[in-house]
C-alpha cells in the first residue's frame, strides 16, 4: 500500500480482515516513496501442501493487478506519441499483427479507452490462457464477435489481452523488442528498479510456488491450486512479491516512468465509465 500520511497499525488490519482465511499474505507499506513496514501472516502452502510460511518476498500471480502494469505500459506509449492518443482506435495497432483477419462488425471502432475502461462493447471473455496462442485465440475473437451497441461496462479480461497485442506490435515495431514482455520489463520496472526476475510472467515451479485456496473457514481445506504461467500476460498474468509491487507502486507515483499529467490522467480518468481500472486496484 502507498500512503502520504501516517497510517494505522496494519499488521491488526489486515489479520481483522484476512486473517482468519486459509492461505496467508504479505503486505508493504510505502510512505513518501519508501517502504516504512512490512508484514506477513500464514502460509504459502498449507501443511498438507507442504507448509511455507509468507514473507514480504514471497511471490504469487497477481491477478487483475496485472491489468495495471498493462495500463501503465500503455499510457507510456502515449508518453512517447508512439499511441495519438487513447481516443484511437485500436484496431490499426493490431492489425499488422493479425494481417489475414477481417474484423466482425463494429470491432473497428473500439478504442484504446474503451479497452481501458471496461465500456468497449465487445463480447465478454475472461480468457486467461489459451492453447491457441494469443494472436491466433484474438484473431477468432475480432473476427467472430461483432460488438454488442448497447451494452455498457463489462469485465472482460479479452480486453486487455488486446491492449497486450498493442503493446506487442509497437515495441517489435519502434523498439525492437521481442514483444509485451520485454518492453515492460526494460521500460517499465526495469527504470522503476524493480527485479525483473521477481516481477516476472514466470511462475516459481509448481513443488515450491505460493498456492491459492479457497475461503473455506473450517478445515478440512480443500487442496492448493497452482497458477501455472498463462499467456494472456496483460489481463493476469504477472507474477510478484508484495515488496517488488511497492517498488513498482513507489516507481508509478514518483512519475519515474510517466509524466505527472500522464500518470494522473491515468489514476483519476480513465475510471470514468465504471471501470475497475483505478486507483483502488493499485494498492496491493
Amino acid at each position: 500500500m502507498l500512503f502520504r500520511s501516517p497510517t494505522p497499525q496494519w499488521a491488526s488490519v489486515f489479520e481483522q480482515a484476512l486473517g482468519a482465511a486459509p492461505g496467508g499474505y504479505a503486505y508493504a507499506i510505502a510512505l513518501n516513496g519508501t517502504i516504512v513496514e512490512t508484514g506477513h501472516h500464514g502460509f504459502t502452502r498449507m501443511p498438507e501442501d507442504g507448509v511455507a510460511n509468507w514473507s514480504v518476498d514471497s511471490r504469487c500471480n497477481l491477478a487483475s493487478v496485472s491489468k495495471t502494469v498493462t495500463a501503465t505500459a500503455i499510457m507510456h506509449l502515449v508518453e512517447q506519441n508512439l499511441i495519438t492518443s487513447v481516443n484511437d482506435c485500436f484496431w490499426p495497432y493490431v492489425q499488422p499483427l493479425l494481417p489475414n483477419i477481417k474484423p466482425a462488425s463494429g470491432v473497428e471502432t473500439v478504442t484504446i479507452e474503451e479497452l481501458l475502461n471496461m465500456s468497449s462493447r465487445l463480447v465478454k471473455n475472461g480468457t486467461l490462457n489459451t492453447k491457441l496462442g494469443v494472436l491466433t485465440f484474438l484473431g477468432e475473437y475480432l473476427s467472430q464477435n461483432p460488438i454488442i451497441p448497447r451494452q455498457l461496462g463489462v469485465y472482460s479480461n479479452t480486453n486487455f489481452t488486446i491492449l497486450q497485442a498493442v503493446v506487442e506490435h509497437l515495441a517489435q515495431e519502434k523498439k525492437h523488442y521481442q514483444g509485451y514482455v520485454e518492453y515492460v520489463h526494460k521500460e517499465i520496472l526495469g527504470p522503476m528498479g524493480v527485479d525483473n526476475n521477481v516481477f516476472s510472467p514466470v511462475p516459481d515451479p509448481p513443488e515450491v510456488a505460493t498456492l491459492a485456496y479457497e475461503s473455506v473457514l473450517d478445515p478440512p481445506f480443500p487442496p492448493g491450486k497452482y497458477w501455472p504461467q498463462v499467456n494472456c500476460v496483460g489481463p493476469g498474468g504477472w507474477v510478484a512479491s508484495a515488496r517488488a509491487v511497492a517498488h513498482y507502486m513507489i516507481g508509478l507515483r514518483k512519475n519515474t516512468v510517466l509524466s505527472v499529467p500522464v500518470t494522473e490522467f491515468m489514476l483519476n480518468h480513465i475510471d470514468r465509465k465504471s471501470t475497475r481500472l483505478n486507483s483502488s486496484h493499485l494498492v496491493i
